[in-house]
């Protein structure tokens, strides 16, 4: 789906940076992380408790050098969160926020989703570093959640050109 091919896209044009990327994944199945750079570690999280999760990343944390660790979407952010505190690496940790989630809260029914939102809005601005998507979400970061603006990286999403099918030399 959309989630993974954003994290096989982020993923292959890291190792293209840095040349050594680990990827902390739920699932390890999926078409798409078949097309994920072959020099690119998948840890796959088989464990359905979210504590053990949480150990297991942040044991992960601690023995392994790296120089950013990077989580997207709502419950890998949150994940990520606690386990780089728990290993005191919060301040290598990179969280990609692509939504108004002040917006999401007060619109969604389900008492799951409401639960995982509410706690993301209560830890936001402990966060190391936020990576957000758009000018919106990060004003709805600033004013909704009190997050600094100095912890916020503006990334912007990509935006297909538009282009005119008919050629330059015809009138």
């Amino acid at each position: 789906g959309g989630a993974e091919s954003v994290i096989v896209r982020i993923s292959n044009e890291m190792i293209l940076r840095d040349n050594s990327v680990t990827i902390i994944v739920d699932r390890s199945t999926g078409v798409m992380l078949s097309l994920i750079d072959p020099n690119i570690k998948i840890i796959p999280l088989s464990t359905t408790s979210v504590l053990r999760k949480i150990l297991v990343i942040s044991r992960l944390l601690r023995t392994q050098k790296f120089k950013r660790f990077y989580t997207t979407l709502n419950k890998p952010n949150l994940l990520g969160f606690l386990s780089s505190c728990i290993a005191g690496k919060r301040k290598k940790h990179y969280a990609r926020i692509a939504a108004v989630h002040s917006m999401s809260l007060k619109h969604t029914k389900s008492y799951k989703r409401k639960l995982l939102l509410s706690l993301l809005a209560l830890t936001y601005r402990w966060f190391g570093n936020i990576v957000s998507v758009s000018e919106e979400v990060s004003r709805d970061l600033i004013k909704e959640y009190n997050v600094p603006e100095n912890k916020i990286n503006k990334i912007y999403n990509p935006i297909k050109p538009v282009t005119d099918s008919t050629p330059a030399n015809q009138t």
